[in-house]
């Protein structure tokens, strides 16, 4: 139970020791050079969203293509009455 113990207690505080070190980063400034945010204010000025390449129609006939595949699969799965 000691052993238990001590090891949450060493977890949790190099959880907050590492958490410190994070959080006294500036990843703004080392990692973009300064130019962090440029990208927000591009879209919040421009008014409407990137397109992101995602076409909705490909992935409706991608589900409209399961359901159908697992009605067939469904249908050939039945057992029927010898007779």
């Amino acid at each position: 139970m000691k052993r238990l113990a001590f090891t949450t207690v060493a977890a949790a505080v190099a959880a907050l020791a590492w958490a410190a070190t994070a959080v006294a980063a500036n990843p703004g400034v080392s990692g973009y050079g300064g130019q962090s945010g440029g990208v927000q204010s591009d879209v919040q000025s421009g008014g409407t969203l990137p397109f992101t390449g995602l076409d909705l129609g490909l992935i409706l006939g991608g589900g409209i293509l399961l359901v159908l595949v697992g009605i067939g699969l469904r249908r050939l799965g039945r057992h029927r009455p010898a007779g």
